[in-house]
């Protein structure tokens, strides 16, 4: 039997609403049940998700880190946090925060000190991919597979972009020079390392990851293809957890820039939990800000499209694929694409500046059945290019072999 140890930055469970958590639920829960994995999990979550945790229930040994249990912890967490956060030169870029790293590195030395000898051991997000050079001081030879949600370093580098003045661009390539060298140095110290898209494999292998040590899976993303569509509004989807700075820039920017050029009557629909302040108040009639939705589904089977103008972000969006499986025409750029190679004019309608967003829309509305085209096209790629459980067994393949 093989004694796994597995790492992550977010506690996983049945319920999780971000894009890599279920990813690693999925993973972990799949290998709890092979009969040849022990397996014990070292995570973190906030006071908020303990009552959705469901490790027990599966049977997963594990050690927690729970956030702000208290309203002391919590002050505690921010104060001690908030020089790392809100220190441009920080030495992990913001994103790997003090109080977080030293109470990861607690649990993982205390571990270590009870002589657990895992035969192989699982990285999951960057954030624990950093703490490489701290997990090989008690496990130097032992086999790591370090999983990439996102390629962090390129979001990073679209940072620089985005920078608007000298002082604030100077910041945005330090901390991406930082990150990039920080990464790719944890990165070099395993032996396997997965990322969810062929295009984030390209961008390891460019950079000098070997060839031979990366396997390109897949994300997990609930599958809407029994969603009946019926559009019966003019309502544009947009979704999300709302707190990411990439998702909240992204809604803002629709409704500053392509919500004036659209007639009276069309609606632009944000679900997502968590909000921030400066969203909520925007709404009003064409402006629906819903906060978590339990099922996305009603809405998919509701809308025009999903528009996606996304600004920030790495990797391969789940947004994207949950809504092509629906049979909803997505609007979207090349970062909200990437790493998915669904084709323009086909699949998806490719949108850069406003007025192609907004052209879009109302052809979709003038013509129902181009709509309907695009968004079949879209869920029969997706069904065809994306099966994790697939993936699943190949990466199974290849650990066996470390």
């Amino acid at each position: 039997m093989t004694k796994l140890l597995y790492i992550s930055y977010f506690a996983p469970y049945d319920t999780v609403d971000h894009a890599g958590g279920k990813v690693h639920n999925f993973y972990i829960k799949k290998m709890q049940k092979q009969k040849d994995y022990d397996v014990t999990l070292l995570t973190m979550c906030y006071q908020r998700e303990v009552a959705k945790l469901d490790l027990d229930r599966y049977g997963i040994r594990h050690r927690l880190v729970i956030l702000d249990r208290t309203k002391a912890q919590s002050l505690v967490r921010k104060l001690v946090s908030g020089f790392s956060y809100y220190n441009p030169w920080d030495s992990y870029s913001g994103i790997l925060l003090n109080y977080e790293r030293y109470r990861l590195k607690k649990m993982i030395r205390e571990y270590a000190r009870e002589n657990k000898k895992p035969d192989l051991i699982i990285l999951q997000w960057t954030q624990i991919v950093l703490l490489m050079p701290f997990i090989r001081r008690f496990y130097p030879d032992t086999p790591i597979v370090a999983i990439e949600e996102d390629v962090l370093f390129l979001n990073f580098y679209r940072k620089i972009g985005l920078a608007k003045s000298r002082l604030s661009k100077r910041i945005a390539g330090y901390q991406y020079r930082n990150m990039k060298k920080k990464e790719l140095a944890a990165l070099k110290k395993a032996q396997l390392v997965v990322t969810n898209n062929p295009k984030d494999g390209r961008l390891l292998e460019e950079n000098q990851i070997e060839k031979e040590k990366l396997f390109v899976s897949s994300v997990y993303f609930e599958d809407y293809d029994r969603v009946s569509r019926s559009c019966k509004w003019k309502d544009i989807l947009f979704y999300g957890a709302m707190y990411r700075e990439e998702n909240h820039m992204s809604a803002m920017w629709f409704i500053e820039k392509v919500l004036p050029l659209l007639p009276e009557g069309y609606r632009f629909v944000i679900a997502g939990a968590r909000p921030l302040k400066e969203l909520l108040e925007q709404q009003n009639e064409r402006v629906r800000v819903l906060g978590f939705v339990e099922d996305i589904a009603p809405y998919f089977s509701e809308c025009i499209c999903l528009a996606a103008p996304l600004l920030l972000g790495a990797g391969i969006k789940v947004k994207i694929l949950e809504a092509m499986s629906a049979g909803v025409p997505v609007l979207t750029n090349e970062i909200g694409i990437e790493g998915i190679g669904a084709e323009p004019g086909k699949e998806y309608l490719h949108c850069v500046t406003e007025k192609e967003y907004a052209d879009a829309i109302q052809g979709l509305l003038a013509n129902r059945e181009q709509a309907e085209e695009i968004g079949q096209a879209g869920r029969d790629y997706v069904t065809k290019n994306f099966d994790l459980n697939k993936k699943y067994q190949e990466l199974l393949e290849r650990m066996e072999k470390l």
